[in-house]
């Protein structure tokens, strides 16, 4: 009797162990503050009001660090950069974006005679220190070190679930990876919020 004791004991002891790692598979940790709330709490229809007003209740940074000065003057990069933008604003994980490439957008839409199909980085070289003169480092400071050597793309989002921010952010990391290879220019994120 001892010994068919010690076997059922020994068979449901392992029956509870693979139970537990079955089970602890599903585990997500998760630090969504608002999601221990109620839909229809007062605090989660202010948040979700904030957010659609404001696009965005939190904010992340996209640094990116090149090997030489004057990098993010040149249209190969500045073009990664709005790369890295278009993802962005196709994403409906985030609501939007800001960068030195939006600057010289404008500038280039606004000297094609406000032409929407000109709101891009034009394709020559020569004409970014002319769109700069536009700007005073005041303008562009967020946007770009006064070497050119790094940039930073402001990225608005609305994600309070640290899980979905992740899925998120990995989904990013990626394309942006694909986006610089071989440039020789370096990625990576900044926040409190991430």
């Amino acid at each position: 009797i001892a010994g068919n004791f010690r076997i059922h004991a020994l068979i449901s002891v392992l029956a509870i162990i693979a139970i537990s790692i079955y089970y602890m598979m599903d585990i997500k940790v998760d630090n969504d503050l608002l999601g221990y709330f109620k839909p229809k709490s007062e605090i989660r229809v202010k948040s979700k009001k904030l957010q659609k007003e404001l696009t965005g209740s939190q904010n992340f940074f996209i640094v990116l660090t090149a090997k030489e000065d004057g990098a993010f003057k040149k249209v190969v990069n500045l073009k990664k950069i709005a790369a890295i933008q278009d993802f962005i604003a196709k994403n409906k994980s985030f609501d939007t974006s800001l960068s030195i490439a939006n600057q010289i957008s404008l500038v280039n839409r606004e000297m094609n005679s406000g032409n929407k199909d000109m709101y891009k980085i034009p394709d020559e070289d020569k004409l970014i220190p002319q769109y700069l003169l536009m700007f005073s480092s005041d303008d562009i400071e967020r946007y770009v070190t006064s070497d050119f050597k790094n940039a930073n793309i402001i990225v608005r989002h609305s994600l309070s679930s640290s899980f979905t921010q992740k899925v998120a952010l990995t989904e990013l990391q990626e394309f942006i990876d694909k986006t610089i290879e071989d440039s020789g220019i370096k990625a990576k994120y900044t926040s409190e919020s991430i």
